[in-house]
């Protein structure tokens, strides 16, 4: 996985937030794509790493 964050596919980022029909699996993608990038930003924040896995686990709850 990359560390970089790729572009957002705002198409499905409007698919998750409306519910419906592929909404579970546009939110899966930005989940599973963005995890990583986030926690290393975390990371370089000077967090150790269990509580930058609690961190992006609680950005992603919030974002749900």
């Amino acid at each position: 996985m990359t560390e970089r964050f790729q572009t957002t596919r705002w198409s499905l980022v409007l698919t998750a937030s409306r519910g419906g029909e592929g909404s579970v699996e546009a939110m899966e993608w930005l989940c599973s794509t963005y995890w990583y990038p986030l926690y290393g930003f975390i990371r370089r924040q000077g967090h150790d790493s269990e509580t930058a896995r609690d961190l992006t686990q609680s950005f992603f709850l919030s974002l749900l």
